[in-house]
């Protein structure tokens, strides 16, 4: 992302109930969620024979995109899904616990929702469902950065 777009995101305020989002702020947001996945999924996958990660986009229902992001690393346990997006939870000796908390809470605010599965035949896979009324409602109007 460019420095300007990245500088002029960071500084609008975030939309809320009945403020649309702007388009700095909406590719802002869809960026911190796939690069904090991809980097999770590329963790994933450091013991892993095979290392390979897919993103892909697929329209679901013409209400609905769903995005999706498939690793081959070590998967997510049954017990582990379930706790996966809480606050300070993590499957890591380090870090916060935040990162796949803020992805779930960032997709919240865009009316989208996140879900893990199995990837087969190995890996985890995250799916996004995010409804394409949230993107509609998006002011795509150019955003001018402030230096």
């Amino acid at each position: 992302m460019s420095e300007a777009l990245t500088s002029a995101a960071s500084i609008l305020p975030c939309g809320g109930l009945g403020t649309p989002f702007t388009s700095a702020q909406y590719v802002f947001a869809a960026e911190r969620v796939i690069v904090n996945l991809v980097d999770n999924a590329a963790e994933a996958m450091e013991g892993s024979l095979v290392r390979r990660i897919v993103v892909s986009t697929r329209a679901v229902t013409p209400e609905s995109i769903e995005l999706t992001v498939a690793d081959t690393g070590c998967g997510v346990s049954p017990e582990d899904k379930e706790k996966l997006f809480l606050p300070y939870f993590s499957t890591k000796g380090r870090g916060t616990g935040l990162g796949l908390a803020i992805v779930s809470h960032i997709l919240a605010e865009h009316h989208a929702q996140i879900r893990v599965e199995d990837n087969q035949p190995a890996g985890a896979r995250f799916l996004i469902d995010i409804p394409t009324a949230a993107v509609a409602e998006v002011d795509w109007s150019p955003v001018e950065a402030k230096a």
